[in-house]
């Protein structure tokens, strides 16, 4: 919580900012699902394992049930 204060201080939730932001998340996301993938594979963990990697964190993408 602190450091979401000293970003707003210091200006980096302006209009200008968002962009940069965006494309960052964007970025870390395409790089992290698939490195959660090759992790559990790798780690022998069991496809439900696979399945609540990606709800929990890739949303709620076309996974079958």
């Amino acid at each position: 919580m602190i450091a979401v204060q000293d970003a707003w201080k210091a200006g980096l939730f302006r209009r200008e900012h968002w962009l940069p932001n965006v494309v960052s998340g964007v970025i870390v996301g395409v790089v992290a699902l698939p490195l959660a993938f090759a992790i559990a594979l790798t780690t022998l963990l069991p496809p439900f394992a696979l399945k609540w990697l990606c709800r929990r964190y890739g949303g709620d993408g076309p996974l079958p049930d």
